[in-house]
């Protein structure tokens, strides 16, 4: 199975949506949109509706409520059955993840009742995502492709995930408790530590594994796999790693170039708990995983605006018997400006680009 993702980052939808929500510059969970309700008068509703993808089976989002308490409500359905309701002032929130399967359709609303407003008046939504049957196609690819927590205590840990796209992204996000002491041919490590490290190469339909080789055998290897098909370069001048002990946030300073796009990557471990983590620039939540005082989570959201950026990891409860870390890595396109190629010359292009 794959993933299909809108992050309302552009006004083009990985799906058709209806109805008077809009796309929102006001708040965002991740990067700098998100799908707000419409401005309706007392006992109002707006409402958007998704048609499911063909072979959806699961969905989830991000929500954000901001309205009068037990008054104005944001409610989300699948077809015509309520799933949740929601009123007040309410941070973003991770939805859970809903069977969808065999249903036509999901909606979101905003109803008023008929007295005053309160708060921003509006909900909104953000990081929609349907699990669909790999499409072996050419549609866009932005997936997560594997999630793993080692279990066995082993000098090896193999993850392995459904054929991808060839020529597409692989990037493997790993937080071991060890040192990494190598992995499998074809793997480039693009930025980290000896611990934690982002590993990538451009895909065959053949790349279907990485193997991670520990220095000593341990349980506690954690790690994502992305594929993504907008992720054509690695910016190392937007890839850094730090840590220490007794640190509520941890920073690293990169440069995002001008025209660039893509997306950055975030690894945040500590002894005591991630629950907490916050990033800025804002990125959305992929994974958390844990072991014995080993707790990791992987993030992912759009590269930030050109020039001197700072990534920042919040919300760190490390003391001083545990080490608390993090690492980021930015791919994408950071050519100073896009060139057309020409029809004759794809194939090479693409070649002396990967």
């Amino acid at each position: 199975m794959a993933t299909l993702i809108e992050d309302f980052e552009d006004a083009t939808y990985a799906f058709p949506i209806t109805g008077g929500w809009t796309r929102s510059s006001q708040l965002a969970s991740s990067g700098f949109y998100s799908l707000r309700s419409a401005t309706i008068a007392d006992s109002g509703v707006s409402e958007a509706v998704i048609p499911l993808p063909a072979g959806a089976t699961e969905v989830t989002f991000r929500y954000r409520v901001s309205s009068e308490e037990k008054y104005d409500f944001f409610r989300f359905f699948i077809g015509s059955m309520e799933m949740l309701a929601v009123s007040g002032d309410v941070a973003w929130t991770q939805a859970a993840t809903y069977d969808v399967t065999g249903a036509s359709g999901i909606s979101f609303q905003y109803t008023k009742d008929p007295s005053q407003p309160g708060g921003l008046d509006a909900a909104f939504v953000d990081q929609i995502t349907f699990t669909v049957p790999d499409s072996g196609g050419s549609a866009e690819v932005k997936r997560v492709a594997a999630r793993y927590t080692g279990t066995a205590t082993s000098l090896t840990h193999t993850i392995s995930w459904t054929a991808p796209t060839p020529g597409t992204r692989l990037i493997v996000a790993v937080n071991s408790h060890v040192s990494i002491s190598s992995v499998s041919p074809g793997w480039v490590k693009d930025g980290g530590d000896d611990a934690r490290a982002f590993f990538s190469k451009i895909s065959t339909a053949a790349d279907t594994s990485i193997t991670i080789t520990l220095a000593t055998a341990d349980p506690r290897l954690f790690a994502t796999v992305y594929e993504r098909d907008d992720c054509q370069e690695l910016m190392p001048q937007a890839v850094g790693q730090t840590g220490g002990f007794s640190v509520t946030s941890l920073s690293v300073s990169g440069t995002v170039l001008p025209a660039a796009a893509g997306r950055v990557f975030g690894i945040a471990k500590s002894g005591t708990g991630v629950g907490g983590i916050s990033w800025s620039p804002s990125m959305a939540l992929d994974y958390s995983t844990s072991g014995t005082n080993n707790y990791c989570s992987f993030s992912s959201g759009p590269i930030p605006v050109p020039g001197s950026r700072i990534f920042t990891a919040s919300g760190y409860t490390s003391t001083t018997a545990f080490f608390a870390s993090m690492a980021v890595a930015c791919y994408g396109n950071q050519r100073a400006a896009p060139r057309a190629p020409r029809p004759s010359s794809i194939a090479a292009m693409r070649a002396a680009t990967w």
